[in-house]
């Protein structure tokens, strides 16, 4: 559908609907941190409305609401806390102390028995089909410091080349008549 092609009408009805859409996402945007679905629903019907786009107009119209939906969610995003209660860390050493000692793990473990770190593997393996792999963690395995080729500069040239040994010359007085001479001819 081409621009000519959209009456005045049907121009002025897809306007009026994107600025009361803004207006209302507007209104309730603190409403739209609380509730998801109120934002899903204003999207669809942003969506209903851009298939009738045909202008810049309505383009801009379009992306003022796409830049405050955005907004929301951001800021939705930035609401989100990771709690540290989630993880519980001691619980999960206890129980990976567990694995590795057995059931009395205070008393093997101050008995000097090494760990059954094969068991952690066969419960990691559980839980995934590939052994973890910490290469990434360690870097590269040998750095090499890299070289800096360095170039020639104008100041080693010219503190080597025939300007550095120029020395300034005087003027005498059968120069100076010389010169005179030079200038006043015509």
């Amino acid at each position: 559908m081409d621009d000519f092609e959209q009456s005045q009408a049907e121009k002025r009805t897809l306007r009026h609907g994107y600025r009361s859409l803004l207006a209302d996402a507007t209104v309730r945007k603190k409403e739209y941190l609380a509730d998801s679905e109120l934002l899903l629903s204003d999207l669809e019907r942003a969506n209903g409305l851009f298939g009738d786009v045909c202008s810049t107009a309505e383009g801009v119209l379009d992306s003022r609401f796409l830049l405050l939906s955005a907004d929301v969610g951001a800021q939705r995003a930035h609401m989100l806390r990771i709690d540290s209660a989630a993880f519980d860390s001691l619980a999960f050493i206890e129980n990976a102390r567990a694995i590795l000692y057995g059931s009395d793990a205070d008393a093997i473990q101050m008995s000097g028995t090494l760990p059954a770190w094969a068991t952690i593997g066969t419960v990691a393996l559980s839980m995934s089909r590939v052994a973890p792999r910490l290469a990434h963690a360690y870097g590269p395995l040998s750095v090499e410091p890299r070289e800096r080729r360095r170039t020639e500069g104008v100041r080693r040239q010219t503190a080597n080349g025939p300007t550095a040994s120029a020395h300034i010359e005087t003027m005498g007085t059968e120069d100076v008549r010389r010169q005179e001479n030079q200038t006043t001819r015509l």
